[in-house]
């Protein structure tokens, strides 16, 4: 079950408008009855050797499908999503022109209770948060909070953290991505230099094909790692990824990929690609330099589907000798 809750301000001055906020709040309940009960007759209890000692099992197991499990469940599962819009009035040679900026796409905390469990009834929280920048840059945030304490076993124990040391939630574990991507605009295709035949196999088989329409295609990425390891310890990596593609020339496209571990202070992995168009022809290499799966695979084939085992294929995988 849920719901949406909008809030609006307006603004009679300055180029903003206006702010809207939408909440979505969701609430659900999932039950499920004990169907190892004797009156479900699911499940059979066999003695087992002459000790009397017994077994239960499900006349549903190894079966394709499966059967309902045993023991009884019962959860309430809730969650509160928010939306976070601006209008902002803008000049031009028509006249004013108004158009949507996104603050918050999403920013959402999730959680659970166990409606019959004797003890530690809450779940985990899950709060997430995702936005987009100028139409570039994108970032999102992922966490988790427990409401429960650690014993000085580092395991949670039926008291709340707030009890301890009044903070309502503690921090487990948490991850932050940035991603900046940057691309020359495609080029207006020719309606006619396809059959439609043609488009809707290249729309199904995309890994097929190489687009040269897009001169270049390049992508920086920055992630952030945190995690809680017991009362007192915690872990934290960040990492830089840049990857992309760039046309040489109109029959030669080069693309690739690395990884800068920041907190160990080199390169983790790097694989290159080259795509070279010889007309009913291609060629394709893929090499990984470095990494700890260092390999290559080299392959020239025939572009027509009907032809695709007229190639020749030479790799070298990182366990080969």
């Amino acid at each position: 079950m849920s719901t949406r809750i909008y809030g609006m301000y307006q603004f009679t001055k300055g180029p903003i408008t206006a702010l809207r906020h939408v909440m979505t709040p969701s609430v659900s309940i999932t039950y499920r009855p004990d169907f190892g009960e004797a009156k479900y007759g699911y499940y059979k209890t066999i003695q087992t050797d002459t000790s009397g000692n017994t077994k239960t099992y499900s006349i549903f197991q190894n079966s394709v499908y499966g059967g309902p499990s045993n023991g009884r469940y019962a959860n309430l599962a809730f969650s509160l999503d928010n939306n976070l819009e601006m209008k902002i009035k803008t000049n031009s040679d028509t006249g004013d022109v108004t158009r949507k900026v996104k603050l918050l796409e999403s920013i959402r905390i999730s959680g659970g209770y166990n409606l019959i469990a004797d003890s530690m009834n809450l779940s985990v929280f899950n709060l997430a948060a995702r936005t987009t920048m100028f139409d570039k840059l994108s970032l999102n945030f992922n966490s988790t909070l427990d409401p429960y304490a650690y014993d000085e076993n580092n395991l949670d124990y039926d008291k709340y953290q707030y009890d301890v040391d009044g903070t309502l939630l503690r921090l487990t574990n948490a991850n932050m991505s940035m991603n900046y991507s940057l691309n020359k605009t495609k080029k207006k295709e020719n309606p006619g230099k396809y059959s439609q035949e043609e488009i809707d196999y290249i729309n199904q088989h995309p890994e097929e094909f190489v687009d040269f329409d897009i001169p270049f295609n390049m992508s920086a990425g920055y992630t952030l790692t945190y995690t809680k390891r017991g009362a007192l310890n915690s872990d934290v990596n960040q990492s830089l990824s840049f990857n992309g593609d760039l046309n040489l020339t109109s029959y030669w496209k080069i693309g690739f990929n690395t990884w800068y571990d920041l907190s160990a202070g080199k390169f983790t992995n790097m694989s290159l690609n080259f795509y070279r168009d010889l007309h009913c022809w291609e060629m394709r290499m893929n090499w990984i330099p470095f990494g700890g799966q260092e390999s290559y695979n080299f392959q020239i084939n025939v572009k027509s589907s009907i032809l695709q085992d007229l190639k020749l294929n030479k790799r070298k995988d990182f366990y080969d000798n």
